[in-house]
């Protein structure tokens, strides 16, 4: 009866989060209207300025500031607008001269990355003498824009994602070969059978914590670097910017519902060997909700079918891990374990290995292929955007690799584990299966350039 539990459990958990998923999704807020105008030219100097997005924007996580003629920096204090969730209005005090002026305004968007925009308008003449203007904030001069190490295409932020969805794969993999490899595997020799699955599981343990870890300290970085972006510099963050990014913000609220899961699987990971019943389940309930907060935290939202995008993110994220996450695991664990054993014992657990793993694999890769063209569509939105877009050709190079990755998977099940009776067949497999890694983490590297690539969809 446990496992019927664990499996309601996961699937109560999984259908409340798909809900929430469709309910708070929304796209990349752009500006589509202002007061002052783009390149309008004012007698006097506005006393408020008023920007109006084509989504709703929180106050929170939006920061506006006016560039005077002279380079010199002004900070608008933005607040919302009672008769609307898509404006931001700020209040400008007295202007120091007359001339051109730019507004800049930075927001933390759905999917993380910064969303950001300017325009500028003239104003001819100062009402207010020297002696008569009003305090307003400090100005400040030059250099308050985003650093370009937290820009979404930066080396740091394509190295954070690739770390992000290695993680990822380490607790996926694991969570998949111990549920749905190893208690399949029908290993003949009398007494291997439990000393290899023990010891597999135990390290397959060591690796979700070492995953769990990693993704928690990736997560305070993702959420330091977007402080930085909405904040202006590293100098500036506030504990205000902080809480206003958790708790104003979709993607906020997505980053607290991950990390609270990625600290639900190190709890799991790391209970006792000797505890009753066994942790994969529970850390499959745990791996559903990172799944389903994964989408808050990237593109999907960015669309213009968000919760559609969004759900297929999250049954796309599963099949990622059941697939490049089992291969990871396998080869990291599985069969480094299985050529340690007696030599005329090592063929037939790596044939069983194979059996077992290479079906779940396949299918997991399946529908791995069918999320990632349903997703490719709502992002694309036409054929030719595939090579015409920096977007589609990111996606096209990654999908030559995933190619290979499924190419070889399939020589593996239907020529490679059939072939296992000797120790040279074995040598071959084991380089080929480093071969399959290779190009797996290909395919880790094109993601994380691809997430920090801009899709079409999402253009204004």
């Amino acid at each position: 009866m446990r496992p019927i539990r664990s499996g309601a459990r996961v699937a109560t958990i999984a259908t409340a989060l798909l809900v929430f998923t469709a309910v708070a999704a929304w796209a990349h807020a752009r500006l589509v209207r202002s007061d002052p105008a783009k390149d309008a030219r004012l007698v006097w100097p506005p006393t408020v300025i008023r920007l109006e997005f084509s989504e709703a924007v929180s106050a929170a996580t939006s920061r506006v500031e006016l560039v005077a003629p002279d380079s010199q920096r002004l900070p608008l204090v933005a607040r919302g607008d009672s008769g609307g969730r898509k404006t931001l209005l700020a209040d400008v005090p007295p202007l120091p001269s007359s001339g051109s002026y730019r507004v800049e305004w930075r927001l933390i968007g759905p999917d993380g990355h910064a969303v950001t925009g300017a325009y500028s308008f003239t104003v001819d003449s100062i009402v207010r003498q020297e002696s008569e203007r009003l305090p307003g904030p400090a100005l400040q001069r030059g250099g308050a824009l985003p650093p370009a190490v937290v820009a979404a295409g930066s080396p740091l932020q394509q190295s954070m994602r690739f770390l992000w969805i290695a993680a990822l794969l380490l607790v996926f993999g694991s969570t998949s070969l111990s549920l749905a490899v190893l208690p399949r595997l029908r290993v003949n020799a009398a007494g291997q059978e439990g000393v290899f699955q023990r010891s597999v599981d135990e390290r397959l343990r060591a690796w979700t914590v070492t995953g769990a870890w990693l993704l928690l300290t990736l997560a305070v970085v993702r959420l330091t670097s977007q402080a930085v972006v909405l904040s202006g510099s590293v100098n500036s963050i506030r504990v205000d910017d902080v809480f206003g990014i958790v708790t104003g913000s979709t993607w906020g609220r997505g980053w607290l519902v991950f990390v609270a899961a990625t600290i639900a699987v190190l709890v799991l990971a790391r209970a006792r060997r000797n505890a009753p019943g066994s942790p994969w389940p529970n850390l499959a309930g745990a791996c559903a909700v990172l799944a389903i907060s994964s989408p808050f935290l990237g593109h999907p939202a960015s669309t213009a079918f968000a919760p559609l995008a969004m759900s297929l993110d999250a049954v796309h994220v599963v099949a990622a891990g059941g697939w490049g996450g089992s291969i990871l695991m396998l080869a990291l664990v599985a069969l480094p374990r299985a050529t340690t054993l007696p030599e005329n014992e090592r063929a037939n657990v790596l044939r069983e290995l194979l059996r077992t793993f290479s079906p779940i694999a396949l299918s997991c890769a399946a529908v791995l292929l069918i999320t990632g063209t349903a997703e490719a569509w709502l992002q694309l939105r036409s054929l030719p955007a595939l090579w015409n877009t920096e977007y589609g050709q990111a996606l096209f190079r990654k999908l030559v690799f995933v190619a290979i990755v499924a190419g070889l998977g399939a020589w593996h099940w239907r020529f490679a584990q059939p072939a296992l009776r000797s120790e040279r067949s074995v040598t071959a497999l084991r380089w080929s299966i480093a071969l399959d890694v290779v190009f797996l983490l290909g395919v880790l590297v094109l993601t994380a350039i691809l997430t920090g690539t801009a899709p079409p969809a999402s253009a204004p």
